[in-house]
C-alpha cells in the first residue's frame, strides 16, 4: 500500500520538505528514491511511505 506522494516542480523547494517531513516518525521518507528503475520496480514502494519525486506527476 502506497501511503503518500508529493509531486513537485523543478527547483521548488523538494528536498527541503522532504528533510522536514523526516521528522515524522511512523513513515519513512525519500526524495526521488527510485527515479533510476523501471516498470512495476519503480512503483515498488515500502508500506507507510511518503515519496518526494516530480517525475511521478
Amino acid at each position: 500500500m502506497i501511503e503518500g506522494f508529493v509531486l513537485c516542480t523543478d527547483r521548488c523547494g523538494s528536498k527541503t520538505s522532504t528533510r522536514y517531513t523526516k521528522r515524522v516518525t511512523n513513515f519513512t521518507v525519500k526524495h526521488e528514491s527510485r527515479s533510476h528503475l523501471l516498470g512495476a520496480n519503480r512503483f515498488a514502494y515500502p508500506e507507510s511511505h511518503i515519496e518526494v519525486d516530480n517525475r511521478l506527476a
